[in-house]
């Protein structure tokens, strides 16, 4: 019986975590949104994606919406024995990124890129989405 109860759970635990995985699919279009107080454009963004293949037959989109950059901070403290600091922290982009039919949203995460430029933000956001949505 113990034996029975042990291959049911084996075959319970394979199936779940199958459907846990991220699964791929094939986009038909691409949108990408920035507001226009961000100073990143979206000819940028799709500029990186040329090599994205998209799927006239799919009825899904993907859409990338950036709320949020900051190309990074920079403090400069001086101490009371008269030492200079000076830190810089990295860059952001903070963004929503959605899977819809063009009707209601199927998926939503929201991504959050660091990096030392605009260029490796933008490159680094690239990466990220085309390795977790797109298929190759």
């Amino acid at each position: 019986m113990n034996y029975i109860r042990a291959i049911f759970l084996c075959i319970v635990l394979f199936v779940s975590n199958l459907s846990c995985e991220d699964t791929k699919v094939s986009f038909s279009k691409i949108i990408c949104k920035i507001p226009e107080y961000i100073n990143i454009k979206e000819d940028e963004i799709y500029a990186k994606m040329k090599d994205f293949p998209l799927d006239s037959a799919s009825s899904l989109y993907l859409e990338i919406t950036i709320y949020s950059y900051s190309t990074g901070l920079e403090s400069i403290t001086m101490s009371d024995d008269g030492d200079i600091k000076n830190v810089t922290d990295a860059g952001k982009i903070k963004g929503l990124i959605k899977i819809t039919d063009g009707k209601k949203i199927l998926r939503a995460d929201f991504i959050d890129i660091s990096g030392n430029s605009k260029e490796e933000l933008i490159s680094s956001l690239i990466n990220k989405i085309k390795l977790k949505y797109i298929v190759n």
